[in-house]
């Protein structure tokens, strides 16, 4: 006999952080503070381990809690999506001579492609950011070396 999908499961809170933290992708939720300034209340297990956070980093300014060159960039690419009040996406790429402690390769080149999406309020003031992170290295590295290596058929 096969088991009824049951929505109620869907609902539970734990099981909800337990898929959110198991994604690969990397999930910021960012609140807009009424100073204009950017903190975190929401992120998931990989989006803390890239950058060392912890619970004690939430509510904190970001600019307090990431590596300057990455609150710079983060902070013109939340603005920018706050100006055109509606999702942005861009592709990032890092050198870097140690990779962050969740990515098992030893490539000197991290590629990322982030989608920012703004949150509005009713009435019409961007309260959130929500940010998807996606590790696009290992596809950049497929596709440069088709394009060093192409493959002729005569």
């Amino acid at each position: 006999m096969i088991e009824k999908f049951n929505l109620e499961m869907l609902n539970r809170l734990d099981l909800f952080f337990q898929l959110f933290n198991n994604m690969t992708d990397l999930v910021f939720l960012a609140k807009v503070n009424s100073d204009k300034s950017f903190s975190y209340v929401l992120l998931n297990k990989p989006a803390k381990d890239i950058y060392g956070l912890t619970n004690e980093s939430f509510g904190k300014p970001i600019k307090e809690v990431l590596p300057e060159n990455s609150y710079r960039i983060i902070k013109s690419k939340y603005q920018e999506a706050i100006e055109k009040r509606k999702p942005i996406i861009y592709e990032d790429m890092i050198n870097v001579s140690t990779p962050p402690q969740n990515i098992n390769n030893s490539k000197e080149l991290i590629y990322w492609e982030s989608t920012i999406t703004p949150v509005f309020n009713q009435d019409g003031e961007c309260t959130h950011l929500l940010s998807i992170v996606r590790h696009l290295t290992e596809r950049r590295q497929k596709e440069k070396g088709r394009n060093i290596y192409p493959i002729y058929n005569d």
